[in-house]
Order: C-alpha cells, then sequence, then structure tokens
C-alpha cells in the first residue's frame, strides 16, 4: 500500500467540483476547481486539488474574501482537509477535497466582495505562484469569483 492509503475518507472527492478551474500552483499543484455554498453567517468553500508531481513541502491552504479596497474581512488559513491531508503525502493524480469556511462579520457592509485563494509555505512566508492555467491572473493569488452582499 502507497501514501494513498493515508488519506482519510473525507479529503477523497466524492462529485467533480461545480466550478472547474484545473489552474496549477508552483508548477506542481493543480486546483480542479471548487464549489460555493453561502448563508446570511459564513461561506463555504470546497476546494479540490490534485498533485501533478510529488510535493516535499507541508502547504498552507489560504481562502479570503476581500473587500472592494482589497482589505481581508474574512479568511480561513490552514492546511487541506483540516491537517489530514498534508501536502506532502499526495500522490500525483490523486484528488484530493479541501473545505474551508469562512465566517462573515455581523457588520459587514453591503457591496461586491471577492473571494480568493492560494498557498504558501507557512516555514518559509513565501506563496506558490500561479503558472499554468486558463485565467489572466499572474501572482500568487487565484481570484474564484466575486461575491454580492445585501444588506441584512
Amino acid at each position: 500500500i502507497g501514501k494513498i492509503g493515508l488519506l482519510p475518507e473525507a479529503a477523497r472527492p466524492a462529485t467533480a467540483p461545480e466550478r472547474p478551474l484545473n489552474v496549477e500552483l508552483g508548477d506542481r499543484i493543480l486546483l480542479l476547481g471548487y464549489s460555493l455554498r453561502r448563508s446570511n453567517t459564513a461561506l463555504e468553500v470546497v476546494l479540490q486539488w490534485k498533485a501533478v508531481r510529488y510535493v516535499d513541502t507541508d502547504y498552507t491552504v489560504f481562502v479570503h474574501l476581500l473587500d472592494p479596497s482589497g482589505v481581508i474581512v474574512a479568511q480561513h488559513d490552514g492546511e487541506p482537509s483540516e491537517g489530514l491531508a498534508s501536502t506532502s503525502i499526495w500522490v500525483p493524480g490523486q484528488a484530493i477535497r479541501d473545505e474551508h469556511r469562512l465566517l462573515l462579520p455581523s457588520d459587514m457592509a453591503p457591496g461586491t466582495y471577492t473571494l480568493v485563494c492560494g498557498m504558501y509555505d507557512q516555514a518559509k512566508r513565501e506563496r506558490l505562484t500561479i503558472t499554468d492555467g486558463p485565467v489572466s491572473q499572474p501572482g500568487d493569488s487565484l481570484i474564484l469569483q466575486e461575491v454580492a452582499f445585501f444588506a441584512r
């Protein structure tokens, strides 16, 4: 049995992502896509990753909600699948399910916000750059979508 047996059931995707992307980060990790659910108090973001090649670093995933001026109003940073599917145990070709819950501030102003994500090496404080994909977003964070919020 290889490394694949180390992943918990919760980290194994059951379905294809609602919003496919196929964006490569750092020439080693592919973001297959994501799904988004929202309520009055939170955003639930389910990312689906795949290793392109073996990864020797445990990367941290970030999911941030930015206001129109680029300030973070809600965020979740953590290892994939709440630390149960560290990137260093991923097997190339294997898909990984990764859930993030962003709690929304109670005083959040109505408007259009931007949902972004990416990965970073916590020890070095360096983000993985976007190296390939059907997006025109260079850099180290990927814009997932705009999210409109109305008065509560």
